[in-house]
């Protein structure tokens, strides 16, 4: 990317951070001050713990929060599969069905708003297995920084044994799965039920699909929680700080009472000035 296109996103970010003000400031933090804030301080190759407790308690609490999204990522992957099977399950009592109301609901479009369903609840399965990831990665890296002066290097140390199957990617190709069988039942429904026209439009299905469309766009682009860091600058392999709004409030005040008072000084030195000149 050229310096121009650099700057230019540069000031895109920093545009975004502006508009974001008065909600929740991050600040991009070095290593030295990540430690130090974790009772470790760092001088080039030397290091001095600070606080021993303080750490201790920072790498127990990464433990924890690590084991807690794997457990969670198995509890709501329980939880999508609940609300999938229940769909799969409505869908095949539909298509298996010889009655006489098979009609009405197939008239009333209820087999595509199911259909609808499960390509939604698919694709949030999927986006929930990316989301909880990167949070077990989040406390992974803690651990990753910490632990050499806690219990040394132990998490970091692989016995390696060749390739290794991933359990989070295979739940992830198992969601990508199940959400391309939904999308080939809808599609196969659509193709063999309608036709494209442009002079006949038929409601309900357009308005099912609609709808379906509108929950994946949202989920896609607003299912993302957007951040903005206070240089401005687009990096996403540092740790950063969140402070809370409450903070930046009260910083904000302290500031512009700093301000005030500096100015009530300038404005009193020049009015000494003036008077040993007269």
């Amino acid at each position: 990317m050229s310096d121009t296109g650099t700057q230019n996103q540069d000031d895109n970010n920093k545009a975004g951070y502006d508009s974001f003000k008065g909600k929740t400031e991050y600040t991009r933090i070095k290593d030295q001050e990540y430690y130090k804030r974790f009772g470790v301080e760092i001088n080039g190759s030397e290091f001095e713990i600070s606080d021993k407790d303080k750490l201790e308690a920072a790498y127990e609490k990464a433990w924890e929060n690590r084991n807690y999204e794997i457990d969670k990522f198995w509890s709501r992957g329980l939880y999508f599969w609940g609300f999938i099977a229940a769909t799969f399950i409505a869908y095949t009592a539909i298509i298996t069905s010889n009655s006489d109301r098979v009609k009405e609901i197939i008239t009333l479009g209820i087999d595509i708003s199911i259909l609808a369903l499960g390509v939604i609840l698919s694709l949030a399965w999927l986006l929930v297995i990316k989301g909880s990831k990167r949070w077990q990665e989040n406390w992974e890296k803690h651990i990753d920084y910490l632990e050499n002066f806690v219990s040394g290097p132990i998490y970091k140390t692989i016995f390696y044994q060749g390739r290794h199957y991933s359990v989070s990617k295979m739940s992830e190709n198992v969601a990508w799965t199940v959400l391309g069988v939904w999308c080939i039942l809808l599609a196969q429904t659509l193709c063999e039920r309608y036709t494209l026209s442009l002079t006949h439009v038929n409601l309900v299905p357009t308005i099912i699909l609609a709808l379906m469309v509108f929950m994946i766009v949202k989920m896609l682009i607003w299912g993302k929680r957007e951040i903005f860091i206070k240089d401005g600058k687009k990096k996403e392999t540092d740790f950063i700080y969140r402070k809370r709004r409450n903070d930046l409030e009260t910083e904000e005040k302290e500031k512009k009472g700093e301000k005030t008072q500096d100015k009530q000084t300038e404005e009193k030195q020049n009015r000494s000035k003036s008077n040993k000149n007269l």
